[in-house]
């Protein structure tokens, strides 16, 4: 299993919770390095996320991703939310 990107330790508007296993199937192995992304359609651009491909059902994921508080954060500037 590949570890965690440690690279990200912190997000701007909230906290993150590390992804050791694929959500989708549970496997703990990764295929390839992480994809890093950035958001440049909202004023998140400045933060960085690693995705990842899941070895097992290809899916890809967010390691480390927001937590369950900080969540909702992450869509108050989407341009779907304003009225």
């Amino acid at each position: 299993m590949q570890p965690s990107t440690d690279a990200k330790v912190h997000w701007s508007r909230g906290q993150l919770e590390s992804v050791p296993v694929c959500p989708a199937c549970g496997s703990g192995e990764r295929r390839g390095q992480p994809l890093a992304c950035s958001d440049y359609r909202t004023a998140l651009g400045d933060d960085t996320w690693y995705m990842h491909r899941c070895a097992g059902c290809s899916s890809l994921y967010l390691d480390p991703r927001p937590d369950q508080e900080s969540l909702p954060r992450a869509y108050e500037v989407y341009y779907t939310h304003s009225q």
